[in-house]
């Protein structure tokens, strides 16, 4: 057996038929066939995974449009924060829609000269904003950019504008002073702007014009919930979500909402 095992080594016995002393038979060396799709097997997979990516894309889209919902939320939040260090740095004024006095400096722009934000700052960018609305908007002021953007209105009536002769702050008739709100949870400060407008801001009789959406006079934003809401940031620097913003525009409220009477 000793001889035999050597042979079988060296190759000298069954050197074509690979017959092994160890398991006593053949050991076939036929390569295995393997198996290949066909053309009907493979369709049906891909039919399989355009069916399974069909039933995702309206999850993945739901939980992206959340993202920048919650995104947006935050912006208003930061602005919210410095809004309220300027009502504390300036006589308890939030900043106004124009500064007449200064090259009509809007809102954003007055945060930004104020160094409450940065020279750039993207808190003014909404995300969910489509691309026209996302172009950077500048200003050169005294040898500095500021670059922001115009995805958000603030509430005219509320805060009214600076006087370029004499610099006071201009109200409309009946508007309520801003550290006498009584219910200053249901006033409106700060919200998202229609699509596509650059106005600074918004009043009671453009923020909704029933039956036109188009209208420069309906200018709440609509870009959440399903195209339909809009989010805001009340004059308490509290932050909600708007699904029906429409009923901000209700008569027997409207003066609440946006701080007139």
């Amino acid at each position: 057996m000793n001889i035999l095992n050597s042979l079988h080594r060296r190759g000298a016995l069954f050197p074509r038929t690979g017959y092994s002393l160890q398991t006593g038979g053949l050991r076939s060396r036929l390569p295995r066939k393997k198996h290949q799709f066909t053309l009907i097997e493979l369709l049906i997979v891909i039919a399989i995974i355009a069916i399974l990516a069909a039933m995702m894309l309206p999850a993945l889209n739901k939980a992206r449009e959340s993202a920048r919902t919650s995104n947006c939320i935050n912006n208003l939040r930061q602005l919210g924060q410095a809004e309220l260090l300027y009502v504390d740095a300036y006589d308890g004024l939030p900043t106004a829609v124009q500064d007449m006095a200064r090259t009509s400096l809007t809102w954003h722009q007055m945060l930004l000269v104020s160094g409450l934000l940065p020279n750039k700052s993207e808190l003014f960018a909404c995300p969910s904003a489509p691309e026209k609305t996302l172009t950077p908007a500048t200003l050169e002021m005294n040898g500095v950019t500021y670059v922001y953007y115009t995805c958000y209105g603030i509430n005219a009536d509320l805060v009214g504008d600076i006087s370029k002769t004499t610099r006071a702050r201009n109200f409309y008739s009946g508007t309520i002073p801003f550290k006498r709100l009584t219910t200053p949870s249901r006033t409106i400060l700060i919200s998202d702007l229609t699509d596509g407008l650059t106005y600074a801001g918004f009043s009671q009789s453009s923020w909704h014009e029933l039956g036109n959406p188009l209208s420069t006079n309906d200018r709440h934003g609509e870009r959440h919930y399903n195209g339909r809401g809009c989010n805001i940031l009340f004059a308490d620097f509290h932050v909600a979500g708007a699904p029906h913003p429409e009923i901000y525009d209700n008569i027997s409220d409207r003066a609440v909402h946006f701080g007139r009477k």
